[in-house]
């Protein structure tokens, strides 16, 4: 028996070679208890994290509330820059120009 490194993958031999030792079964498994928590399935080798799993659902709802956070943040800044117009001006200024 030979032990290769490999640093290029053939696509269908990975396929083939996770259907001969049955991973689709242990993957199914993986996503069932991934879709079934209600937060990140944490990971880790030798006692520290490596990992984490969690559904696309999950991950996604978890981009928008950084975006709502990087949002704020940015927000923030523009208030202490001064960067802020009065409110009624900046409607009557919408309205005027879209004739509202």
């Amino acid at each position: 028996m030979e032990i290769r490194e490999y640093t290029k993958y053939n696509e269908e031999e990975i396929f083939n070679l996770y259907a001969a030792v049955g991973w689709t079964a242990y993957t199914e498994n993986i996503s069932d208890m991934c879709h079934k928590a209600d937060e990140p399935i944490y990971v880790t080798k030798n006692g520290y994290g490596d990992m984490v799993l969690m559904s696309i659902e999950y991950y996604e709802a978890t981009q928008k509330q950084l975006q709502i956070y990087k949002d704020i943040e940015l927000s923030e800044k523009q208030i202490k820059e001064g960067k802020t117009k009065d409110a009624r001006k900046a409607l009557s200024s919408v309205r005027e120009k879209y004739g509202l």
